[in-house]
């Protein structure tokens, strides 16, 4: 048994069946399934729609007809949420309409509004990391029990090693068709977005329209990005939401990233200048803007440059590849002498153990183990709701905006102060993050539900909050890289030591 296969092959299944577990979980097909067998019809009522168009999610601009509304369930309290519905729906669909709603009695949380599109990116994205892994663990442990051949007897040449002997022919062509292959969807992505782009020009150069915007939220956004082998650093980005009506009356709340002297420049709740094609409104810029050419023409430069180089690299490398720069007795000479090395292998010398294995490996422990203990405090705070949490009605006692800093917070804030007294008397006060939409219809004095602990009342949130979704994917992250780094510590600096 070769235990560092078999260590490393449970550690890439564990984290496989972890990712496949989260997926499983965060698969909303358990809850579609719970709504068509137990799920109870009900009407709500439209509260508010928009269009939503993040240009800083991608190259393309996909729109997001979203709407906010509520509905009261049977023996419950109103339940308020948001969510993307078809395009012909939302066209149809006013302020104060009526749509269709089923939800389950027990949990009024978990429902579906009529035509709306379920979310499943990121349970698909973890379900197929998790085969994967799962995957190369079982491939891992399946080869730390295969037997070792026989001293004499010519072992068969695995993939490996058919792979190599493939790649000798001919580095050089063999790195021209990897490169060929590699810039292909570069090149092609560059075409596209080229082509899209010149006709958003030509949509702005006919119909665009001007109008005043009002600024909603500002934000800085950090990103860490890494470059092939250089370290990773962090870029600062700084990003605008705001909103605005189109010619034909539809409200359009859309996100941009601007430099940093606009952002500073710019207030929540003040004016901002937009541009919008008629009839495709979630097509606009702000102000000023003109239209990115540099994301396009990066991508086919580099594409094209690189499919060139590949192409001149596999042309140069193709007459040693095909055999027709070896002559036949050169060739039986080089497979005789490979067929000698492979029979008379030599001693492979003795792993050292790696201290930096050992640091790296302890730093994504050392990660994981916090990240699960945050998790786990989440749910066990869950469970303390879900035990002792008592429903209060609370009055709303002030609004705040908190806006966004350079240096500070960033990223804006909508809050709304509340105070409310327990059913023992005992009065207390909170807060809680508003939607814009809400925290604009919100006045001083109006009313909102509150959950808080019967034994410490000042711990205390809104009733829609909390969840238990969060805290499962923060400890299944935190299992992933506590095993990984263990896993790594260990087949790098552990077992090596032990064997020395």
């Amino acid at each position: 048994m070769h235990r560092p296969a078999l260590v490393v092959g449970a550690v890439l299944f564990l984290i496989g069946a972890i990712c496949g577990a989260t997926a499983g979980y965060l698969l909303p097909a358990g809850d579609e399934h719970r709504l068509d067998s137990e799920g109870r019809p009900g009407r709500a009522e439209v509260l508010r729609k928009a269009i939503h168009a993040d240009r800083t999610a991608g190259s393309a601009v996909r729109p997001g007809y979203r709407i906010d509304y509520r509905f009261t369930p049977a023996q419950a309290d109103v339940v308020t949420a948001v969510a993307d519905i078809d395009a012909e729906l939302w066209q149809r669909l006013g302020r104060g309409d009526a749509v269709e709603v089923v939800y389950l009695p027990s949990n009024p949380s978990v429902h579906r509004v009529e035509g709306q599109h379920a979310e499943r990116g990121v349970a698909i994205a973890l379900a197929l990391a998790g085969l994967v892994f799962a995957a190369l663990g079982l491939w891992s442990m399946r080869r730390a029990f295969l037997r070792p051949q026989p001293p004499g007897q010519p072992s068969r040449p695995g993939f490996g090693d058919r792979l190599a002997a493939w790649i000798a022919r001919s580095p050089a062509f063999t790195l021209g068709i990897a490169g060929i292959l590699f810039f292909l969807p570069l090149a092609t992505a560059g075409v596209a977005w080229f082509g899209t782009q010149r006709g958003e020009e030509a949509l702005f150069a006919a119909r665009s329209q001007s109008v005043a915007g009002m600024v909603l939220n500002k934000a800085v956004v950090h990103k860490r990005r890494s470059i092939a082998a250089r370290p990773s650093h962090i870029t600062t980005h700084y990003q605008v939401s705001y909103r605005f009506q189109s010619d034909a009356g539809e409200e359009l709340i859309g996100t941009s990233e601007i430099d940093a002297d606009a952002w500073e420049r710019l207030k929540e709740r003040g004016p901002i200048a937009v541009r919008y094609v008629a009839g495709s409104p979630w097509l606009h810029r702000l102000s000023g803007e003109g239209g990115d050419w540099g994301g396009p023409l990066v991508f086919l430069a580099i594409g094209g440059l690189g499919m060139l180089a590949g192409a001149g690299a596999a042309v140069w490398g193709w007459p040693r590849w095909s055999g027709r720069k070896t002559s036949r007795p050169k060739r039986a000479a080089q497979a005789a002498a490979a067929a000698l090395t492979q029979a008379q292998p030599e001693a492979a010398p003795a792993r050292q153990p790696s201290l930096w294995a050992l640091v790296v490996g302890g730093i994504f422990f050392v990660v994981g183990c916090a990240a699960f203990i945050e998790g786990l405090g989440d749910l066990l705070q869950e469970r303390r709701y879900a035990s002792e949490g008592r429903l209060a009605d609370a009055r709303i006692t002030e609004k705040r905006l908190q806006e966004a800093r350079r240096s500070g917070a960033t990223r804006t804030e909508y809050v709304a102060l509340y105070r409310f007294t327990t059913a023992e008397g005992q009065a207390a006060e909170g807060q809680a993050v508003l939607e814009v939409a809400a925290w604009e219809a919100a006045k001083p004095g109006d009313r909102i539900r509150v959950r808080y602990l019967s034994s410490a009342p000042q711990t205390n949130r809104a009733a829609a909050e909390g969840g238990i979704a969060g805290g499962i994917l923060i400890m299944a992250l935190g299992v992933i890289f506590a095993a990984a780094g263990a896993g790594y510590a260990y087949a790098g600096w552990w077992l090596p030591r032990r064997r020395a």
